[in-house]
């Protein structure tokens, strides 16, 4: 018989991101959210004007994305004075569910070598539903 973990909510009330699955638009496939407290967008020097790569792990790293600081990068975060929001387009990665916002681990990576990336863990159901790459 399987058995699912269950997570009291309460205690991931500290963790720095909050991951969904949202629809956007008119849009079939739902899209990707990571938002992160203020604090921890100030941390990692997070600025509207910045652009970012979505890097999505695969194999050993399913389950974890990265978002990484490039002049060329094809996302802009929102900030607002709470949080810092990333909207990524529909794409079927995650699968076609819509799932809340989960609370989510967060972290700067080797901040003392400048990589400029963010490790996000993902929740449960985003290891479950990513499709491996053909």
């Amino acid at each position: 018989m399987p058995f699912v973990k269950h997570v009291d909510q309460k205690s991931l009330s500290g963790l720095p991101a909050k991951v969904a699955l949202v629809s956007n638009g008119g849009s079939k496939l739902p899209c990707l959210t990571i938002s992160f407290r203020a604090a921890f967008a100030a941390e990692a020097e997070i600025k509207s004007t910045d652009r970012y790569d979505l890097l999505v792990g695969t194999e050993e790293d399913k389950g974890v994305v990265l978002l990484k600081r490039s002049e060329d990068g094809l996302y802009t975060p929102r900030l607002t004075e709470h949080l810092a929001v990333f909207r990524f387009p529909s794409f079927d990665k995650f699968g076609m569910t819509r799932h809340k916002q989960e609370r989510c681990a967060a972290e700067i990576v080797n901040p003392e070598e400048n990589l400029d990336l963010i490790e996000v863990t993902l929740p449960a159901w985003a290891v479950e539903d990513v499709k491996s790459e053909a």
